[in-house]
């Protein structure tokens, strides 16, 4: 059986990686390490989303979905 993998976005891998590359500078700042491997990493731009203006008629439609039992 294959093992399951997900594949991430650009938004999710500008968050790992941030998040990599906060530990690392932890790790540098304690001396554990001596450079940053994810500093060097370059990721694709991600496109923000718009956002969406909600009228009337969407927000009772959304409301009488989140009203509906089951």
């Amino acid at each position: 059986m294959q093992p399951f993998r997900r594949i991430t976005g650009p938004s999710a891998q500008q968050r790992v990686r941030a998040t990599q590359r906060a530990a690392l500078n932890s790790a540098m700042d304690r001396g554990t390490l001596t450079s940053a491997a994810a500093a060097h990493v370059e990721l694709p731009a991600d496109k923000r989303q718009k956002a969406r203006v909600w009228t009337d008629t969407d927000t009772d439609a959304r409301i009488a979905e989140w009203l509906r039992p089951g």
